[in-house]
């Protein structure tokens, strides 16, 4: 059970003291299993691994070898999921400042606002990091961004979060009102001690790839990891920290609601007040589900058509892989040898022995339809037709045809896209709301207005605005 932040939220309350953070990460890692588990499926389904078995009441998880099944996975889920997310990025969706009314001031502040974002943009590779988040949310069916500000590089930077590596203090309802969130992210020792150089003795090496059990496992059969950092010197290797942000009732010295505390099992590394009232991770959610923190997920119900396409593909690779060989009855003891040469394949029996070839057996003309079956489930399940995939049709090659069949896609997942413009209306919400709270110095910008007028200004925070007068523009 997650512990309330109520005893907090009083005035003179103290901040939580470790006992209560690691209650905090407790219950929130347990809360979190369940969902991580149908990660982890999903995550190995889409990398074509499909002679994984598990037992999620067991928390047992058995690779079934290759050595004596012949399995050639086709892995149609893969193509599906790429043609979904490039369907939600496809038209590089960009967020616009429009005026709220007709006059000369709000123009001015929408040109200036979107001069910001695109410059923002730029620098932050906004077209790879807006794909890393599509293809955690059409995975899992939420994706994380987190926002920050670098005042060295003058900028709003932006992480894209995998979701097995935030916890939520509630285990229902949307992570907004959460009373407090868990980021765990993994760090040398030697940067741990280098940077709290007071909590040296308290920080050892756990060598975990991430906090979540099942990630651990995904990545170690992936890149068979598990080896890799017993030999490197403890400088090297690598320990998970836990990175909370809670909220308090009245406003911290810096005027915001919500604190972060660093911490680590034995030890609390680092406090600190932030000027925020919220959260900075906005969710990508490719399906609405309401009162929940994540939604259906896009690549959760293509599992069962998906797996029924794999099985019926390997059938039909073992049914050809043996029966073209060739399959030959003979008495036990027969000297039974076979020789391959270039005049062509000398089969040898002992004399007064028997060698009679078998028919292969029929193949069910069933299998036939039911992959037909189990192909139009995924497309129909999944959203996307050959059309929309790169494949033509071939009742129809016109492009009127063609428009129309993707048209219809686009109707069955439209929700992605809508769902991913709404994120990013948030996201820059945070970016103007990151340079108005930490840009100190002021970064020179200029926008073309028209051929002949340019508009020249300089982007400042609140606070440096204050110190310089009403003459500075933000």
């Amino acid at each position: 059970m997650v512990k309330s932040t109520k005893s907090y939220a009083k005035k003179d309350s103290k901040k939580p003291d470790l006992a209560t953070l690691n209650q905090w990460y407790q219950g929130a890692h347990e809360a979190a299993r369940k969902i991580q588990w149908e990660w982890f499926v999903i995550d190995q389904y889409l990398r074509g691994n499909q002679s994984i078995k598990g037992n999620p009441q067991e928390n047992s998880i058995e690779i079934v070898k290759k050595d004596n099944a012949n399995t050639y996975p086709i892995n149609k889920m893969y193509a599906t999921f790429r043609a979904v997310r490039g369907f939600v990025t496809r038209h590089k969706p960009v967020v616009v400042v429009e005026p709220k009314n007709s006059s000369d001031g709000a123009k001015q502040y929408a040109r200036r606002a979107n001069a910001t974002l695109e410059r923002d943009n730029q620098l932050n590779n906004f077209r790879k990091i807006n794909k890393e988040w599509v293809y955690y949310g059409v995975k899992y069916g939420i994706g994380y961004r987190q926002v920050g500000y670098d005042p060295v590089k003058k900028v709003c930077i932006r992480w894209s979060i995998d979701p097995n590596d935030l916890l939520s203090g509630s285990p229902i309802g949307e992570i907004e009102d959460a009373p407090y969130l868990i980021k765990n992210v993994v760090r040398t020792i030697g940067y741990l001690r280098d940077k709290y150089p007071t909590k040296e003795a308290e920080i050892h090496p756990d060598n975990l790839i991430s906090d979540s059990e099942y990630k651990n496992l995904s990545m170690q059969i992936a890149f068979n990891t598990e080896s890799l950092t017993g030999s490197l010197p403890e400088n090297e290797q690598t320990a998970i920290v836990h990175e909370c942000w809670y909220r308090t009732l009245d406003k911290n010295s810096k005027g915001g609601h919500v604190n972060i505390c660093t911490f680590i099992d034995n030890a609390i590394l680092d406090e600190q007040e932030t000027e925020f009232d919220d959260y900075p991770f906005i969710p990508y959610k490719s399906d609405i589900v309401p009162n929940e923190f994540k939604g259906e997920g896009h690549m959760k119900h293509i599992l069962s058509p998906q797996r029924m396409f794999n099985l019926l593909n390997t059938q039909m690779l073992e049914y050809n892989h043996i029966s073209n060989r060739g399959r030959y009855l003979t008495e036990k003891n027969s000297g039974f040898s076979v020789m391959t040469t270039k005049e062509g394949q000398i089969i040898r029996v002992n004399p007064g022995k028997r060698l009679q070839p078998l028919n292969p057996p029929t193949l069910s003309p069933l299998i036939d339809s039911q992959m037909q079956i189990a192909d139009q489930a995924i497309q129909l399940i999944g959203g996307i037709n050959d059309a929309s995939s790169g494949k033509l049709p071939s009742a129809s090659l016109s492009g009127d045809a063609i428009e129309l069949l993707q048209q219809g896609d686009s109707n069955n997942i439209s929700d992605l896209r809508d769902n991913f413009e709404d994120a990013l209306a948030l996201e820059a919400q945070w970016i103007l709301k990151m340079y108005s709270l930490y840009e100190v110095e002021g970064i020179p910008m200029q926008n073309q207005v028209s051929d002949e007028e340019e508009d020249r200004f300089a982007v400042y925070g609140a606070s440096a605005v204050k110190r310089a007068g009403a003459g500075a523009v933000v």
